[in-house]
């Protein structure tokens, strides 16, 4: 957890509209900014941003916050990922406080420091070594050039017992770190450590933020294997990291879907071929954890990815073998199937790029894919190569989670092996249904309409102080539907009592709640109404507690009448009933 006083010395510190300016750009307009909405297509400009507020907000898709949530919603991280991230632009140290311990938190950093150490260093040897310069050789052949080299710090670990560990521990890294980041091995009977990485490219691989979490060393020349990985730390794990997502988010969602592959040199090759929206997996099979990443920054409704694997038998095998995390995370997905013997990395240079992307254009469905691989291994014409197709087809589809897509492809089924729509509906009713699909984290929410009276009341008070101390006398948090306000107003009564009210930006910041920063944006973003502002929050909170009332009258009434049922009402509802009175005296005052 982040201390609240250090979030609010971040958000004081990083400017609203320069930090947004660095991702797309802003056009003054008044004392705000507008501009087209990142977060949806649009032509006509409807995203504001009000550096005097400390807000930002769409019209258009209602999305809208403060400097951490504009964050968080581009790059698509959580919030403290978000926190850190302006922490560092500002030069600002970001201490942890954990319910268990400062320590884990602080061991987690000397990991960071230590990845962050071997990277600078693996990267420095490639020109200070012959062996490195012949590593430069090597991956210019590949076609890897100088700049790519450097965007994505690779390196060389020279052929030495324990160069590295020498070379860290002379810069106060810990042992301990090294062995627990995995750049070094522990050996039996009392002996020295030695580099886990030794004569290889090294390769790091950063989380999402473009921190180093770990490193994969490929072999130069004969040796085994191939590729060498860190091993699982607090920091890494295969099945949730992805190479090259974080310099790949921002095209990912951009265009709207991801293509992933298999190795390190098919992403480099395409990313310096133009092709930016892809990512790659870890030598493992695509978990659900992959899927829900991706799925953050594929477009929202679509969530589509394109899998391409080699045109080999193996690579379709290992295609079919990963679809199934990404249907069960609602992604919808396409095949690119390249030519026999061909893997991205090659196809690229042999064929050029445009030999990839008229592949990606034509990439199907996975279904249509699976279909048409289906046909191919069973005898459609015999009907038990009908069943086994149909089951097997079936089998995938009960995976999808769009009902609008599985009746189409079921459609296709029954159409493509002339069999009846019902029976494959009592066919795929036995193998399952998938479960609706949840929203995806970060999602941009639809605008919605807000109750009356409590919407103006939160608009006043956001806008002035003096009518939060003429509310916080009369209403309750609880006195506010909408859950939304309801937290709105209750975070901002507690500010005002601890004398520690200084806006929206403060507000937002102690929330740290992306609906309600869209609901505050949204609010403060429309215009004031005109009159006396004193009188219509009074107005306001008569027309609240007189609700309030109503619903309490409403809810004694119903109790009194549960009792009367149940036969209790002579030695149960007298007081009952005297409360109501009371309730309905209080609702004549208010009038």
């Amino acid at each position: 957890m982040i201390p609240q006083s250090v979030l609010e010395q971040i958000q004081s510190a990083s400017d609203l509209a320069e930090v947004i300016s660095s991702y797309i750009p802003l056009k003054r307009a008044g004392r705000s900014f507008k501009a087209c909405c990142p977060f949806h297509h649009e032509k006509t400009p409807s995203f504001f941003v009000s550096p005097e507020k400390g807000i930002w907000h769409c019209f258009g898709c209602g999305a809208g916050g403060s400097v951490f949530n504009f964050v968080m919603l581009y790059e698509r991280i959580n919030f403290p990922d978000a926190v850190r991230q302006l922490a560092r632009k500002a030069g600002i140290e970001v201490p942890e406080v954990s319910e268990k311990s400062d320590a884990d938190g602080e061991r987690k950093e000397d990991l960071y420091r230590a990845n962050e150490f071997a990277a600078t260093w693996f990267a420095a040897r490639l020109g200070a070594t012959p062996m490195g310069k012949r590593v430069i050789n090597y991956l210019a052949r590949r076609g890897i050039s100088d700049a790519l080299i450097a965007e994505f710090g690779l390196g060389y670990a020279p052929d030495s017992r324990d160069a590295l560990i020498k070379a860290a521990r002379a810069k106060g890294h810990r042992l301990e770190a090294i062995l627990a980041a995995g750049l070094a091995m522990p050996r039996d009977g009392g002996k020295a450590p030695i580099d886990r990485f030794r004569h290889r490219l090294m390769i790091p691989i950063h989380d999402v933020s473009g921190r180093v979490i770990a490193f994969s060393g490929r072999v130069l020349g004969e040796g085994s294997p191939k590729y060498m990985n860190s091993p699982e730390s607090p920091l890494f794990s295969k099945s949730r990291s992805l190479y090259g997502l974080h310099h790949s988010k921002r095209a990912i969602a951009d265009a709207g879907f991801a293509i992933v592959v298999e190795g390190y040199f098919d992403y480099l090759s395409l990313y310096a071929a133009g092709v930016r929206n892809v990512a790659a997996s870890q030598g493992t099979a695509f978990t659900p954890d992959h899927a829900r990443i991706l799925k953050r920054y594929t477009r929202e409704g679509e969530h589509e990815v394109v899998m391409s694997f080699d045109g080999d038998e193996a690579g379709l095998t290992a295609a079919m073998r990963s679809v199934d995390a990404f249907l069960h995370e609602g992604l919808r997905v396409r095949v690119l199937a390249l030519p026999n013997g061909f893997d991205p990395d090659t196809l690229v240079k042999k064929k050029g790029v445009a030999a990839f992307n008229a592949l990606l254009e034509k990439a199907p469905e996975y279904f249509d894919f699976l279909l048409q691989q289906l046909c191919r291994q069973h005898d459609l014409k015999s009907e038990v190569g009908k069943a086994r197709i149909a089951h097997l087809f079936l089998e995938q589809l009960a995976k999808v989670r769009n009902e609008v897509l599985r009746d189409a492809y079921r459609k296709k089924l029954a159409e493509h092996l002339d069999i009846p729509q019902e029976h494959l509906i009592r066919e795929l009713q036995k193998v399952g249904r998938a479960d609706s699909a949840p929203r995806a984290a970060g999602a941009v929410s639809e605008p919605r309409r807000l109750p009356p009276g409590e919407k103006e009341i939160i608009r006043l008070m956001l806008e002035d102080e003096r009518i939060i101390e003429l509310v916080a006398e009369e209403l309750r948090p609880e006195d506010f539907r909408d859950e939304q306000l309801q937290r709105i107003a209750a975070c901002t009564f507690e500010l005002f009592r601890e004398r520690r009210w200084a806006g929206c930006g403060r507000l937002l910041a102690v929330l740290n709640d992306e609906r309600c920063a869209s609901v505050v944006s949204g609010i403060v973003s429309e215009e004031l109404p005109g009159g006396d502002r004193a009188q219509i929050a009074r107005d306001c909170i008569r027309f609240l507690k007189r609700r309030s009332l109503k619903d309490e009258i409403g809810s004694i009434a119903r109790d009194i009448s549960r009792r009367e049922r149940e036969g209790n009402a002579e030695t149960d509802t007298h007081d009952l009933q005297h409360l109501i009175m009371q309730k309905k005296a209080d609702l004549l005052k208010i009038s």
